[in-house]
């Protein structure tokens, strides 16, 4: 019978020649770090090749994403000007655009009294110094071609082309102080009673209804009735690229405490061809007569090695009479 603790209870253990039991053999230490060395090789390729995938998502993603925001602004940019009722006027070296809104217009000078012999057209004289504005926004006009009957009721037409005008009873009424300042330079156009010509305003009335502008000199020429008056103050809308690359819109450049962020990292001196490094250096936004060219680039920051320069650019048309929209 075996006791307990007797060697007969254990499984048989592996024994030399001599008799003696053989040990389990262990890792060296050598073989421990060898091993140990090959995992961490393995563990650095691994995490560098992960670390490369990061960077290429982000950077794909900063790719789209800045597209985006280039396109966005071209848009935003590029509606305000078409619709604009001035040529926008360009500032602090191509980097801020003011675009007067589509509801600024103009103003329209009023009937006061007759301004020729034959008693037929009334108007200004030449040798007043005031101006009988009205104080209703001007008439929307387009053009849209019908045949017969199919013209909308009270269309003016000729032949296949019709016009259609607002009534005054159906237009705004605005205020001549947000659109005319004392102090600024007002332009009267070429009429068929003289030509161009360019006043100083020195106040404007604030009685109820229709305004007077006063005048710091005698008109010059004759200025028919209808005759239209740009404005020359009042709301604008502001683009401005800011020394760190954000490009804002601020709905009225007379308050800055509002505006959208509308792109980031724009550069303020862009390449007139955004795929030629050694092309001329440009500025964001020019102004050729009624045209506005739209250069925006985009340069991620970071070092200059690896980044992808986006572009955008555009040229845009200002309307080319304010009564069409």
């Amino acid at each position: 019978m075996k006791t307990p603790g007797s060697s007969a209870s254990h499984p048989a253990l592996p024994k030399c020649a001599s008799g003696g039991i053989v040990p389990h053999r262990a890792f060296s230490l050598l073989e421990v770090l060898v091993a140990m060395t090959i995992f961490g090789l393995a563990m650095g390729v691994a995490l560098v090749a992960f670390v490369a995938v990061l960077k290429r998502v982000h950077h794909t993603d900063a790719v789209l994403k800045g597209a985006a925001e280039l396109r966005h602004a071209t848009d935003v940019i590029s509606q305000v000007v078409r619709s604009a009722p001035q040529p926008p006027v360009v500032q602090s070296g191509g980097l801020e655009l003011l675009v007067a809104p589509r509801d600024l217009g103009y103003a329209t000078v009023l009937a006061t009294t007759w301004i020729d012999v034959l008693h037929d057209v009334k108007g200004s004289k030449s040798n007043q110094r005031m101006l009988h504005i009205s104080n209703v926004a001007g008439s929307a006009v387009s053009t849209s071609v019908f045949a017969g009957f199919g013209r909308p009721a009270g269309s003016v037409s000729t032949s296949g082309l019709a016009a259609y005008f607002a009534t005054a009873a159906d237009l705004p009424t605005i205020d001549l102080n947000d659109v005319f300042s004392a102090g600024d330079e007002i332009t009267i156009p070429a009429t068929a009673y003289g030509a161009q010509v360019t006043r100083e305003i020195r106040n404007i009335s604030n009685n109820p209804g229709n305004k007077t502008l006063t005048l710091t000199s005698d008109l010059g020429v004759d200025v028919p009735n209808g005759t239209r008056i740009a404005a020359t103050a009042g709301r604008r809308h502001r683009f401005i690229l800011q020394a760190d690359g954000e490009l804002r819109h601020y709905p009225d450049h007379r308050d800055l405490t509002r505006y959208a962020v509308l792109a980031r990292e724009i550069d303020p001196s862009p390449l007139s061809n955004p795929a030629d490094a050694s092309s001329a250096v440009s500025v964001p936004f020019i102004v050729t007569e009624r045209a506005v060219s739209i250069n925006l680039q985009r340069i991620p920051a970071g070092s200059t090695s690896g980044r992808t320069v986006q572009g955008a650019q555009t040229t845009v048309f200002t309307r080319t009479d304010p009564l069409i929209p």
